[in-house]
């Protein structure tokens, strides 16, 4: 496994995926509070939002399997795409818009962001194929886990020494390497 360039360009990518994955729920309740709404609008936006995993991540998939005909690399480069026009357009609206807006938005981010979620972990196993999924698919797991846990202390540096929309920023970025990385993988491995 160690051998084939695609298990490094997907281990980057999924380390990058937890590091996004995770970091939605860290950095967006700092950003929310640090650009002025009260913790009612914080509660009203998160819990709305949140409800775009249970719609994005089924169709994630299904559209994988239906439209792209099991090239996942598409929706993964879509989801993290999306996730990173909705992040940046999260951090231009600050508090500028009500708190049914900013739900709209983050719904919308955090929708990409779980639109990517089938086709990430079906990724590890096209890339080797069936005789080393499972050693694939638990390495990619790790680097899973230690994207979410590096990344969630660089968001909290960032914000500790610079603020929350820098951690918004660094978010934005850490979304976007998955993104390009899908289209890599997608044009290089046909997956």
């Amino acid at each position: 496994v160690l051998r084939y360039p695609a298990f490094w360009l997907l281990g980057i990518s999924l380390f990058f995926y937890g590091g996004s994955a995770f970091g939605v729920g860290f950095v967006i309740p700092m950003f929310l509070k640090h650009v002025g709404y009260d913790v009612a609008g914080q509660a009203a936006i998160m819990t709305y939002g949140s409800l775009a995993s249970v719609i994005f991540s089924l169709l994630g998939g299904i559209i994988a399997d239906r439209i792209f005909h099991g090239r996942r690399t598409q929706v993964y480069a879509i989801a993290f795409g999306g996730a990173v026009v909705f992040t940046i357009v999260m951090l231009m609206a600050g508090s500028n818009v009500s708190v049914v807006v900013m739900s709209g938005l983050y719904f919308l981010m955090f929708g990409f962001t779980t639109f990517s979620g089938g086709p990430a972990w079906v990724l590890p196993v096209e890339i080797v194929g069936p005789q080393m999924a499972q050693q694939n698919v638990g390495t990619c797991l790790l680097f899973s886990g230690m994207g979410s846990t590096i990344m969630l202390l660089v968001y909290g540096y960032m914000a500790a020494h610079f603020s929350a929309d820098v951690s918004m920023i660094a978010l934005a970025c850490c979304m976007a390497i998955p993104c390009i990385l899908a289209i890599i993988l997608g044009k290089k491995y046909k997956v």
